[in-house]
């Protein structure tokens, strides 16, 4: 049985790189960027969306994605964590949201994708590759990290709650003219795969242990 979550979390790490892999294809083709239809009308729409009210609520949101923010909080969850589970297990949090993060800033460093460049971004641009969305993809790593951390049991209201917000992080990240949608819907699908990854490798020490 371990040896079949091991198997598992195997073929659910390879699926995640080859969802960036797709993704890269798709906006980075042979070394040369462009940018999808898709991602420009989108863009365009978003813009119609502009008030100053919601300039600034997406401006506070989008730090909901940041490393600044969540992995002081992978941390702190890991620490003041209660449930009756192995020590070691513990680590689920911080180790999703860590190598989540590390996944896509190879990624950016990979394809160097510029930054969008459709209409005037309402912050300043990061300084790093578009491709993928690095504070999408934290935001969804640790939702699904504690949605699936060991011992844990599904929670709808917890699920939907969190759900929301990952949305609005990459919603935040598309209003604010910082990434491309690619870059966003990429980051989302290739960290829940890679966190259900890290579940079964958690499951399948678990087993031996």
């Amino acid at each position: 049985m371990a040896a079949s979550r091991a198997k598992r979390a195997l073929l659910l790490a390879l699926a995640s790189l080859a969802v960036l892999k797709a993704g890269a294809l798709l906006v980075c083709a042979g070394g040369r960027c462009r940018v999808p239809a898709f991602d420009t009308e989108l863009l365009i729409a978003f813009n119609t969306w502009r008030t100053p009210l919601l300039d600034s609520a997406f401006a506070a949101l989008t730090w909901a994605g940041s490393m600044y923010l969540l992995l002081p909080l992978a941390l702190l969850l890991a620490l003041i964590d209660t449930r009756p589970v192995h020590a070691w297990q513990r680590s689920f949090l911080p180790l999703a949201l860590l190598s989540s993060w590390a996944v896509v800033h190879i990624t950016k460093l990979l394809v160097a994708r510029p930054r969008p460049a459709v209409l005037e971004p309402l912050i300043a641009l990061p300084a790093d590759g578009s491709f993928p969305s690095a504070h999408a993809a934290q935001a969804m790593a640790l939702a699904c990290a504690w949605l699936l951390r060991p011992g844990a049991g599904l929670r709808p209201w917890t699920a939907l709650t969190l759900g929301l917000a990952v949305l609005g992080v990459g919603v935040s990240r598309l209003y604010l003219e910082v990434h491309y949608p690619s870059d966003v819907l990429f980051a989302l699908a290739a960290t829940a795969l890679w966190v259900l990854a890290l579940r079964e490798a958690y499951a399948a020490v678990g087993m031996r242990s």
